[in-house]
């Protein structure tokens, strides 16, 4: 938090370059930090983040706070745990199938050699959809 605090205020009066003031991010960061706070910041779109790295921290703690419901249900009810879990797993697996159907990803190991860097925006656009979510996790 400390570090999101720094970003969002001072950090942009620190240093001087021919690239220094980046006016793209001092918005994000004044208008979205309550996100980060949050960790729900792996929800928004990537251009309006205030620290585009930190998704990952907000992915994290998403399945900090859903894991009791697993490891309960897997200690107190064994059968209910493990059902449960397959569940989840074919929810995510459902929720990836779709996302990729939906925008036309392509999969596989020699889908990187198809991408069209002239839409290389777009392409980073729904790479963060399909890749930054908890639900396809």
């Amino acid at each position: 938090m400390i570090t999101l605090a720094f970003s969002a205020t001072v950090s942009f009066y620190l240093g001087s370059g021919p690239v220094w003031p980046d006016k793209d991010i001092e918005p994000s960061c004044k208008n979205y930090w309550w996100w980060n706070l949050l960790y729900i910041n792996n929800f928004q779109k990537s251009v309006d983040q205030c620290m585009v790295w930190s998704w990952y921290l907000a992915n994290d703690m998403q399945f900090f706070i859903i894991s009791p419901l697993f490891l309960y249900s897997l200690w107190r009810w064994p059968k209910i745990g493990y059902s449960l879990i397959a569940l989840f797993l074919c929810g995510t697996c459902l929720a990836n199938f779709f996302i990729t159907y939906h925008y036309e990803l392509m999969t596989g190991i020699n889908s990187v050699l198809f991408i069209d860097f002239a839409n290389a925006q777009d392409f980073m656009a729904r790479f963060a959809d399909y890749f930054d979510k908890l639900y396809t996790k």
